[in-house]
Parts: C-alpha cells; structure tokens; sequence
C-alpha cells in the first residue's frame, strides 16, 4: 500500500505536535480530516486498510503518537465512508 510522502510527513508532523499536548485540539482534528479526506480521495476503499496499516507499523516501531494519529485518520476515514454509503 503506498500512501504519499505528503500526507505521511503530514500527518507525523501533526503526531508530533499532539505528543507536545494533552489531547485533540481542534486545529489537529481539522488537520486529521483533511489528510483523511486526501487519502480517500487518492485511495478510495482501500484508504481506511492503509490508515490501519500506518498505525499498526508505527505501533510495532514503538511511536505510538504518530500510530494514534493514524488511528484517528482512520476513524475520520470511516465516517466519510458512512457518510457516502447511507
């Protein structure tokens, strides 16, 4: 699965900014819903497996704030499935 280095590098800076706070702050939510909305847009079905994916990689290398972000990119990618499904 290849996801682009944009929204890759993207998304760890906002990881990196989330392990400097406590929490989601609104700014890192509209953040995580762009790139979730890029990565569908790029990866249709598939970007939500990708998003698992990401965060299981980072998981098993032990950063677990950049695997939390692509936890909550997924999980914006399955409400915009849902959206688009009912």
């Amino acid at each position: 699965m290849v996801i682009s280095r944009f929204i890759e590098n993207a998304i760890a800076s906002i990881a990196r900014a989330l392990s400097s706070k406590r929490g989601y702050q609104s700014m890192e939510m509209t953040k995580i819903a762009e790139y979730a909305r890029m990565l569908y847009d790029a990866h249709g079905s598939k970007a939500e497996a990708e998003a698992a994916q990401k965060a299981r990689e980072h998981d098993e290398a032990g950063n677990s704030e950049e695997a939390e972000t692509w936890r909550a990119v997924r999980k914006a990618i399955n409400e915009m499935r849902g959206a688009y499904e009912s």
